[in-house]
């Protein structure tokens, strides 16, 4: 399945963070990145967008509460990692599954902004 996202946020919204560096790596080039990390403009906040192929595809329930969130018009699921405080929205479209995450916004705010992922 070939992702129809690229992992990219607007330039006016986000900074892309440069990923880390393997001193010494030679060899063939390297895919495109499944992780992308980038700093909020005009905040501290740090966002991180994955592509997530081996996690279940998110299918919306039959009943969809009012509180539900939605990213590209696809059903998300969204949830906290207690022990680190971490939030997380996870969505499905054209088959692949996406996934982004803060320990500063909360679920409904990265629904938000994954509605500007390209």
């Amino acid at each position: 399945m070939v992702p129809r996202l690229t992992l990219d946020l607007p330039t006016d919204i986000a900074v892309p963070l440069p990923p880390g560096r393997i001193v010494g790596d030679y060899g063939p080039g390297r895919p495109g990145p499944t992780v992308r990390s980038f700093k909020l403009r005009g905040s501290s906040d740090i966002v991180v967008i994955a592509f997530a192929p081996d996690a279940p595809a998110v299918v919306a329930p039959p009943v969809i509460g009012s509180d539900a969130v939605a990213v590209h018009g696809h059903y998300a699921i969204g949830w906290t990692v207690e022990p680190t405080s971490l939030n997380v929205v996870r969505w499905t479209e054209n088959g692949m599954t996406y996934e982004v995450s803060s320990r500063s916004l909360g679920v409904h705010d990265l629904a938000r902004l994954a509605e500007q992922v390209r």
